[in-house]
Formats: C-alpha cells, structure tokens, sequence
C-alpha cells in the first residue's frame, strides 16, 4: 500500500499544501462527532486511508483542471482535489452533494481553507441535467454502482469528459451489468491504496442498441 507520504512525493506536494491537508484533517475530526463522515473505523488512517487513496485520482488524469466529484460527502476525493489545485489558477472544483449537512461541511471547509470549489446542494442527476459547462473530468469514491455512474455520466462523457472513479472488488460484476446497456472504453488500474480496489478510467459511453 502506498502512504501519504510517498504520494505527496509522486505528487511533488509542498509543504504549504501538506498543511493545508493537516488544517482539513483537523476541520473532519473536529464534524466527525456530530456528522459521519467517514466510517469511525477508519479514522485513525485517515492520511493513507482516505487522503492517499483521494490523491491518486489526480495522480491518473494530472492534466485535468475542471473536476465533477460526485456524492462529495466528506470531501474524498473532491476537497483533496481542490486541495492539490488550490495554486492552479485555472482549476475549479465541484462538488455535489444532496445531505444538507454534509454540504455545511464542505462549504465550511472551502471557506476556511480557501479553495476554488462550488457545492452544488442537490441530487447528481438534476446538476448534470442543468449543466452547461463540460469538465474535464469526473470523479467518484464510494458514490454508486458503476451501471448507475454511467447513466448519470453519459451527458458528459460523450461530450469529452473522462471519468476517474474509485471502485471495489465487486467491479466485475457491477462492470458486466453495465456492459449489458453500454459499450465502455475504459482503462483499469490495480488501486495503489487497497489491494482489493480498482481505479477506472472512463473515457467513452455509449448505450448500446435496444432489441
């Protein structure tokens, strides 16, 4: 398993943006007691257990500026995107979320920590439906079965977007039954962080033909 620390260095994190992670972590622990936002049982690995594993998502598409993170939650991977972005006068992050708060969450957090992030406060569907301007890319952890992904993600997928999802080791199977309705192009990596994880990579959809 890869560490934070040996991502920060694939990454050439600084040490100004490594503080800015500690000010987060503070910020997380601090609503944790009131608001789940991580499984308590993994809490106390939270730099390699979900910021490292957050961070790869940049490490797989770097060349992205504009990022979709769907189901936001507690900011993984989408605050740590905004995080590793902050000094990139191009990029944007947003983030959808519908549970209220949550969204106080994250919004507190980009106030206090600065970053160039929006929340949207509603379900993906109606943000994508009302969406105009298309990111570069797309990004998910623990958000939704991959055969659901691919109906919220069509529109902008098929408009150049690429997706960078984080799945289980239940993805072949939620891969077959997508592959029933969609014709994917898609790139598979072993995930860095959780031996049994995978990284996708989606660059194209199309649904395939009704009989």
């Amino acid at each position: 398993m890869v560490s934070f620390e040996k991502m920060c260095r694939e990454l050439n994190v600084s040490r100004e943006t490594i503080s800015i992670f500690e000010c987060y972590i503070e910020l997380l622990k601090k609503w944790q007691k009131v608001q789940n936002l991580v499984s308590n049982n993994t809490l106390h690995e939270v730099w390699d257990r979900h910021i490292a594993d957050s961070m790869q998502t940049v490490l797989l598409y770097p060349d992205a500026k504009v990022w979709m993170d769907l189901g936001s939650g507690g900011g993984l991977p989408g605050i740590v995107l905004a995080i590793l972005l902050k000094n990139n006068t191009e990029s944007h992050v947003h983030m959808i979320e519908s549970n209220l708060r949550k969204v106080a969450f994250l919004r507190t957090v980009i106030r206090e920590l600065s970053l160039k992030a929006t929340v949207h406060s509603d379900r993906a569907d109606k943000v994508i439906s009302d969406w105009k301007i298309r990111p570069d890319a797309i990004s998910a952890r623990g958000f939704a079965a991959f055969s659901l992904i691919c109906d919220l993600c069509e529109p902008l997928i098929s408009k150049g977007s690429v997706g960078v999802f984080h799945k289980g080791k239940d993805f072949i199977q939620e891969f077959d039954k997508a592959s029933l309705y969609w014709s994917l192009d898609l790139i598979q990596e072993t995930s860095m962080i959780d031996k049994e994880g995978v990284m996708i990579i989606l660059k194209g959809l199309t649904p395939r033909p009704t009989v």
